[in-house]
């Protein structure tokens, strides 16, 4: 149960990690206790039994996790390959880029888990000044955006407005 769990954490902390930092607005606490919840009342359905109840538990517990079980192994290493392989065929024209970043953009942790390569000088400094210049971009110079309106497949496979 303890990998189902991780992979719950990955749903409910991961998008986190990335929204705030880089998307067009840090997340409110609201919207993580609501992701939290979400996440957590989909672990029980599914039978998920010991799931902390808290973020903060939970993200205590994870590092434990990934202290523990995130080493480097002949299978994590064939799912890093495979992983890398499937988003520069994904991404075709950018391939080398891909392979050349990707290591810059992981924690130290996973990357050498799944067997990826210390990242470059270069890879790491691109990292940390286009992922935050694309955030202040996103901020700053896209159009607001107030409202979210979900979009929900109707009979007949048409898109309405769900609310």
């Amino acid at each position: 149960e303890y990998d189902f769990l991780y992979v719950l954490y990955t749903f409910i902390m991961v998008p986190f990690d990335w929204v705030d930092p880089f998307g067009f607005r840090p997340s409110l606490p609201g919207e993580k206790r609501a992701s939290f919840e979400y996440w957590r009342l989909i672990g029980r359905a599914m039978g998920m039994k010991n799931i902390p109840k808290t973020w903060q538990e939970l993200n205590r517990w994870a590092q434990a996790y990934e202290r523990e079980f995130m080493i480097p192994t002949a299978a994590s290493s064939e799912l890093g390959k495979s992983m890398m392989d499937l988003s520069v065929r994904q991404h075709w024209p950018f391939g080398f880029f891909i392979r050349f970043l990707i290591p810059g953009l992981i924690d130290q942790r996973l990357r050498v888990a799944l067997g990826f390569p210390k990242p470059s000088p270069v890879a790491v400094w691109i990292c940390r000044i286009v992922m935050p210049l694309s955030a202040l971009f996103t901020r700053f110079f896209l159009p607001p955006r107030p409202l979210s309106w979900p979009r929900v497949m109707m009979k007949g496979g048409s898109m309405d407005a769900g609310m």
